[in-house]
């Protein structure tokens, strides 16, 4: 049975020369360097004061298809949902000739655009068509976290998943053109870094992430599930930070947290079962944490093996992957508890996506 476990021993710090205590600025640069088969990629998110929602992804590798061991394939990905619900998408490739990346620090540049920071403050410049253009500072209110070294490895095939979540929160100001029109932005943003060696369909079953923000808290659940080659093996991350930047909690031993799914739907595009409501528990010493999600309605949905070129679904069914992605309106109640006795408790909105890489979606 292949071990898939986050590396957070004392050995891993030591031979990935990574600092447990806190997070350094060149980890938020190139970390796989044109190795054949890996990804590599910048994330950044925000919501408006106006409503209006913005997603960006500059990758060195397409997706699809991973490094080809010639070059980075690298492109822009942004979308912009306006109130009215009106949602630009824009993908834009680039040669490796227009591409130059740090490895100190976050500072990609693809061609005119921009994406640049130092665990404190970025700025995220894109130059897109049809009249759009993003120009947004992206200031962290939050510290930057990662469970262990950063790293989910599988060891019979050492293959391997990542996360460093950059700035869990920030505050997010500058101008967006949509349609030849200037919007001035003022907003709540987020930032991640990911740099796997296999495509995340092929390392997972499926998983669900969550980020949660109230005044005083910000909390992020990413629970991944493997898939059966690794028997489900559950690994479920989450933490806590207060208003400044401080954990209050945090979890990686994945062998304490319980999970329950009181509560299931049916997608009614897809037809697979998916849990309604999910209840997990946290034990660490003598602290109790007790996090249940309670799906709401559904306001993207995405059929990846449906958009796939037929080469590459191909691929998929040769593999068993048929993934579908959902993003939902939640509602997230918080407990904790210390020896027995409830200390925090809090309930709010959030946005929560799940990923579903195979048919069989495992409760």
């Amino acid at each position: 049975m292949e071990s898939i476990r986050v590396m957070n021993r004392p050995e891993d710090y030591a031979k990935a020369n990574i600092n447990r205590d806190h997070v350094e600025v060149w980890e938020e640069g190139e970390r796989n360097s044109g190795n054949q088969g890996c990804l590599e990629w910048w994330y950044f998110d925000c919501d408006t004061e106006d409503g209006i929602k913005i997603g960006v992804n500059f990758s060195l590798y397409q997706v699809l298809t991973g490094a080809s061991g010639k070059g980075y394939n690298p492109f822009v990905y942004f979308n912009i949902q306006m109130p009215d619900g009106t949602v630009k998408n824009h993908f834009m490739m680039f040669r490796d000739e227009d591409t130059q990346v740090s490895k100190g620090k976050c500072d990609v540049r693809l061609g005119d655009n921009h994406f640049e920071g130092d665990l404190e403050t970025y700025r995220v410049l894109i130059n897109g068509d049809e009249g759009t253009k993003i120009d947004v500072t992206l200031k962290s209110t939050s510290s930057p976290w990662r469970p262990g070294i950063g790293y989910v490895l599988n060891e019979e095939t050492n293959q391997f998943f990542t996360w460093l979540c950059a700035v869990p929160r920030g505050d997010v100001t500058g101008a967006i053109t949509v349609d030849g029109k200037e919007y001035e932005i003022k907003g709540t943003g987020y930032h991640d870094h990911q740099w796997p060696s296999i495509q995340t369909f092929f390392f997972w079953n499926q998983w669900v992430w969550a980020r949660q923000q109230t005044d005083d808290f910000t909390m992020v659940l990413f629970d991944c599930v493997a898939p059966a080659a690794n028997d489900y093996r559950r690994i479920p991350i989450f933490f806590i930070q207060d208003k400044e930047g401080r954990i209050i909690f945090d979890n990686t031993d994945t062998e304490t947290c319980r999970v329950e799914i009181p509560e299931m739907l049916v997608h009614e595009q897809c037809g697979r079962t998916y849990p309604k409501v999910s209840k997990y528990t946290f034990i660490k010493d003598d602290v109790t944490v007790e996090y249940t999600l309670t799906a709401g309605k559904e306001f993207v949905y995405t059929d990846h093996y449906a958009m796939a070129p037929d080469p590459l679904k191909a691929m998929f069914d040769a593999k068993g992957v048929d993934t579908k992605y959902s993003r939902y309106a939640a509602i997230g109640d918080f407990v904790m508890k210390k020896a027995g006795e409830t200390i925090l408790e809090f309930s709010g909105d959030l946005l929560y996506e799940l990923e579903s890489f195979t048919k069989q979606y495992h409760l």
